[in-house]
Parts: structure tokens; sequence; C-alpha cells
């Protein structure tokens, strides 16, 4: 169900930035950071927590950061995941 949803909304969204002549008909894909993703966010979820209490803009803009890194940095941040959480590279 929420798969559904949420392929509908990127299709609509894609349609519409594509009307106002945003982007391409073509979408751009960068596999190397969706396959990191995970892990990043695993690593980052339990400091974000823990702090939102105190620091809401802060937890929420490290995630928004996480969230627009460029993928020039993802392997400054997969280093990170693993040197704290003990994740692997595969």
């Amino acid at each position: 169900m929420i798969e559904q949803f949420e392929k509908q909304l990127h299709q609509d969204l894609h349609l519409f930035l594509q009307s106002m002549k945003e982007i391409d008909a073509r979408l751009p894909e960068c596999p190397d950071v969706e396959d990191k993703w995970e892990q990043i966010a695993k690593a980052y979820i339990p400091d974000g927590i823990r702090e939102f209490n105190d620091f809401p803009s802060a937890s929420l803009g490290g995630f928004r950061c996480l969230c627009l890194m460029p993928a020039s940095t993802l392997p400054v941040w997969s280093r990170y995941a693993v040197e704290q959480d003990g994740l692997s590279h595969d």
C-alpha cells in the first residue's frame, strides 16, 4: 500500500516538475548513494533522536544535511558509519 502511494507520488511530482520545465524527462540515477543511504541513516538516527528534545533544529538540520549530501562526500560518511557502529562497507 505505502509502496504504491510512494510510486504514485514520485510519478506525480516528476510530471509536475517536468511540466514546469524544472527537470528533464529522464531522472538521474545514483545507485552508489542509494546503496549506502540506509547505512548512513542508521549511523545518524540514534544521535539525532537523542538530541531532538534539546536541539530540534540541529537534529533536523543534521538529517537534512544527510538528505542533501552530495555523492562526492559519500566515502567520508560511509567510513564514519563503519567507525561508529561497526557497519560493513558491503
